[in-house]
C-alpha cells in the first residue's frame, strides 16, 4: 500500500492524523501525495479519500493558488523563525473556504531550532481543522519532540524499511557481540547509501522510545496495532536516548568522510553495551 492509500483510508475512515512526518522517497512524489491529500480535505465532492478534480477548490490545489494551503519552504539557506510565527498567525484564522487548513514544510529539516521550537508549540496545542505534513529526506535532523508529534510515513522503498531497517535495529537488540561484528557490521558497511542506513535505525530507534515513553503507537504509525519492531523488546527510555545518540554521533562521523568500518565497528560496541548493560 503507497503512503498516499493509507492517508486516503484513513481520511475516508475519519483517522486521518493532525501531522505526518514524510520521510525518504521522491521530493516530488512526497509533494504530489500531499498535495492530493490537501486537495482530497477540502473537495466539495469527495468520494471517500479522494478528490474529484473539478470543483473549485481542487482546481485552486492543481493551479497552486488554493488560500489555505500554505507551503513553507526555506528562505535562503533554512527556514526562520519569522516564517512560523507568520504561519501561526494566518492559522489562527479560519479557513478562507470553510474546510481545512494544510500546512507543509519542505524540507522540513532546513527549519533553524529557533523555528522548530516555534512550530513545537503550534503542533502542540494544534488549531482545528489544521493538518501537518513534514517532509524529509534527512528526518534524524529533525528534532525528537516535532517527530513525536508526527506520524512517521516512509516514501519509496517502503517494503525495504519497514522489513529492513527496522528488522536491522530488532537484529541489533538482539545479538550478542559475535553476531555484530560477522553479520550485522559486514552488511552496514556494504550499504550503498550507509547515511540513509542510519537514518532509517535512528528513526526505528526514536520510533521505540517515544512508544515506551507514551504508549501511544498511534503518534508515529497506523493506529491500532502495536509496531511490529517493537513488540517483546523493552528498553529504558535513557538507554534509548544513548542509542540515539550514539546513531546521531556516527552519522556526523560519516558525512565527515571518517572511516566507515571503524566509525559502524564503534557505533555497534557502543549499541551493544547499551543494550546488555542493564
Amino acid at each position: 500500500m503507497t503512503v498516499q492509500e493509507r492517508l486516503e483510508r484513513a481520511l475516508a475512515a475519519g483517522r486521518l492524523s493532525h501531522a505526518y512526518l514524510l520521510v525518504g522517497g521522491e521530493a516530488e512524489e512526497k509533494l504530489r501525495t500531499v498535495r492530493q491529500i490537501a486537495a482530497a480535505l477540502n473537495c466539495a465532492h469527495r468520494e471517500g479519500g479522494r478528490a474529484c478534480g473539478r470543483c473549485l477548490s481542487c482546481r485552486q490545489l492543481e493551479a497552486g493558488c488554493h488560500p489555505d494551503y500554505h507551503f513553507i519552504e526555506p528562505r535562503g539557506a533554512s527556514i526562520k523563525i519569522d516564517q512560523v510565527r507568520k504561519l501561526e498567525g494566518e492559522l489562527r484564522l479560519k479557513a478562507f473556504q470553510g474546510g481545512a487548513q494544510v500546512v507543509v514544510f519542505h524540507p522540513a529539516e532546513s527549519l533553524t531550532l529557533e523555528a522548530a521550537n516555534c512550530l513545537l508549540k503550534i503542533m502542540e496545542e494544534p488549531p482545528g481543522g489544521v493538518y501537518f505534513f513534514l517532509l524529509a529526506a534527512q528526518p534524524a535532523l529533525l528534532l525528537p519532540t516535532i517527530v513525536s508529534r508526527c506520524q512517521v510515513l516512509s516514501c519509496g522503498g517502503e517494503q525495504r524499511g519497514e522489513a529492513g531497517v527496522r528488522s536491522l535495529w530488532e537484529e541489533v537488540l538482539a545479538s550478542d557481540l559475535g553476531r555484530l561484528m560477522t553479520s550485522v557490521l559486514p552488511r552496514l558497511e556494504k550499504e550503498e547509501d550507509v547515511l540513509s542506513a542510519v537514518d532509517g535505525l535512528m528513526v526505528a530507534c526514536r520510533e521505540q522510545l517515544v512508544w515506551q515513553l507514551t504508549g501511544e503507537e498511534g503518534l508515529l504509525l497506523e493506529a491500532g496495532r502495536i509496531p511490529a519492531h517493537l513488540v517483546g523488546i523493552s528498553l529504558p527510555p535513557a538507554a534509548l536516548w544513548r542509542c540515539y545518540r550514539h546513531l546521531r554521533r556516527t552519522r556526523t562521523f560519516l558525512e565527515q568522510n571518517a572511516n566507515r568500518h571503524l566509525a559502524l565497528e564503534v557505533l555497534l560496541l557502543n549499541l551493544h553495551r547499551e543494550v546488555h548493560s542493564l
